[in-house]
């Protein structure tokens, strides 16, 4: 979502590694969403790799357009929240979501996530400058 129109130009060998760095890394997790083979929606998390920093992490979640309001992003923050439990070390989820995305706010509360802060003039987007809410959610480990 930080990316405009044509900005986005990761190389397929690029991504290959990335992708391959997050499957192989214990403090990050790439989750995927797909119906009838068509990717419609990813989740990206990972932590910091310093001990006092690796309890923590920020995720990015994007879902199609056109799969909005069929439960998608809900069920991807659930399997989050399933892996950081399991991960024994995992105890806190953040995000950063533009103030007039509403319809993200509200999936977010409805998981529990609380507002934490606010960062003004976090993104500009053709000239318009917008806030960014920052909410977290604290996890219990099941080991």
């Amino acid at each position: 979502l930080t990316f405009g129109r044509g900005e986005f130009n990761i190389t397929p060998s690029a991504n290959r590694s990335f992708l391959e760095q997050q499957f192989q890394a214990a403090n990050a997790v790439y989750l995927v969403a797909s119906i009838e083979d068509t990717i419609v929606a990813t989740l990206n998390f990972a932590t910091g790799h310093r001990p006092r920093i690796r309890h923590r992490g920020e995720f990015g979640m994007s879902v199609l357009q056109s799969h909005w309001g069929l439960g998608v992003g809900g069920f991807l923050l659930d399997c989050l929240v399933e892996w950081a439990q399991r991960t024994g070390f995992v105890t806190k989820l953040n995000l950063q979501v533009r103030e007039d995305n509403t319809r993200a706010i509200a999936l977010y509360q409805h998981k529990g996530f609380q507002q934490e802060g606010c960062l003004l003039d976090a993104m500009r987007v053709e000239g318009v400058s917008y806030n960014n809410l920052v909410m977290g959610l604290r996890v219990q480990s099941e080991n």
